[in-house]
């Protein structure tokens, strides 16, 4: 469910998850992701592989494979070259991005794509052997209904993958910001990069018996992100590590690096 709420400058945005009248703004005309880039599509995202590295390590040959938040879809046109057998299907709710994910994979046969919000399912069928949610658990202040929703999308001894801001420390932190760098954005208050502990992801999986396995991976990113002056100062960039590799940051000089959830269903 959304919303749309005016800035100051009187631009419409629409807002999800709805909290004390702000809440999650993707400001799509701001993301690159709205656009398609062969670079991008070339040289495979590091979570993306990652991703796949974690889901293969566990279920080889799976069947089905469902996309949480899929955005643009470059996540299931890396993994659709990987296995033309695993039917593939991608989940969003915002229309740009899934114009781009249909434009990309449109010779793809193994390859659908759905509008969706998987708070307020409409669409049937989508359990999956696979299911991966990319940088988008970040975007809940409270993971609870979104994490379960996700699971219960997860076939029996299948694997769900989710990537976002876990804290091996016992906090947790709502993030609220604005970003002024851009007009269409100026005097918006956002709600995303929300922190979620390991301790409290335990706890809303404990309540569920369907769980065999938990893991949390945190790998060292391998690939340079170079700050780029005109985009959003919202938007990440990296930070050489001293030991080779490098941390995720942005302008709410956070360590926004990738983390993982992995869960192994019985």
């Amino acid at each position: 469910m959304f919303k749309f709420i005016s800035n100051k400058n009187k631009i419409k945005t629409k807002f999800y998850n709805l909290t004390n009248n702000t809440g999650y703004a993707p400001l799509t005309k701001l993301s690159p992701y709205s656009k398609i880039s062969y670079k991008r599509l070339k040289n495979t995202k590091f979570v993306f592989r990652k991703a796949n590295e974690y889901v293969k390590f566990f279920l080889k040959k799976p069947q089905t494979w469902l996309d949480v938040g899929t955005a643009n879809g470059e996540f299931i046109h890396f993994l659709s070259q990987q296995s033309a057998k695993t039917k593939f299907i991608g989940l969003d709710i915002e229309d740009d991005f899934l114009n781009v994910a249909r434009s990309i994979n449109k010779n793809r046969e193994n390859v659908i794509f759905f509008k969706d919000d998987i708070l307020h399912l409409k669409q049937k069928n989508l359990n999956s052997d696979v299911v991966t949610c990319l940088g988008t658990i970040q975007i809940f202040p409270d993971p609870t209904k979104f994490l379960n929703k996700v699971l219960d999308l997860v076939n029996k001894k299948g694997i769900c993958v989710v990537e976002g801001n876990f804290n091996v420390f016992d906090v947790s932190a709502q993030i609220l910001f604005k970003d002024d760098t851009k007009k269409i954005a100026e005097g918006i208050w956002r709600c995303d990069f929300n922190l979620h502990s390991e301790k409290w992801i335990r706890k809303i999986l404990s309540k569920r018996s369907d769980i065999k396995k938990i893991y949390f991976k945190r790998p060292v990113m391998d690939t340079k992100i170079p700050k780029k002056k005109d985009k959003p100062n919202i938007n990440d960039w990296t930070i050489p590590l001293k030991n080779n590799g490098y941390k995720i940051t942005n302008g709410l000089k956070m360590d926004v690096s990738p983390s993982f959830l992995i869960i192994k269903k019985k």
